[in-house]
């Protein structure tokens, strides 16, 4: 197995769940900020301030869900048990599935994809 390919899919793995980590920490952080935060003042009729403190669990709940979910799913699909088994599978010679194939990009790679040679250019006589 080139050590280049199990190289950059092991920075596709890593890369995938670092950014779910961040998607989780990211909405429980605003969530909970959004949770704790005061919901204003207002001003009774007798003069008094009054400190709202009631925030919409609720719509928090909503919005922050789905974000959490998002990093939860990404954290499934890049588990280290599924680059386990495509590395083991490439090492036995299977060719890499062709989702695997489409999401390896250059950067993913240490060394660039192309690599360009300078030319010497000799002028015509």
């Amino acid at each position: 197995m080139p050590s280049d390919t199990a190289q950059a899919l092991i920075n596709l793995y890593s890369r995938r769940q670092a950014g779910g980590a961040s998607w989780i920490f990211s909405s429980a952080l605003a969530a909970a900020r959004l949770a704790t935060s005061s919901g204003g003042t207002t001003t009774t009729s007798n003069g008094y301030v009054v400190q709202d403190n009631s925030s919409n669990v609720g719509a928090i709940f909503l919005i922050a869900t789905p974000i959490m979910g998002y990093g939860v799913s990404k954290l499934a699909r890049f588990s280290n048990k599924k680059l386990e088994t495509i590395l083991t599978a490439y090492a036995a010679g299977q060719g890499l599935p062709r989702s695997t194939r489409r999401k390896l990009k250059p950067r993913f790679f240490n060394e660039p994809i192309i690599q360009y040679t300078p030319v010497n250019a000799t002028p015509a006589k």
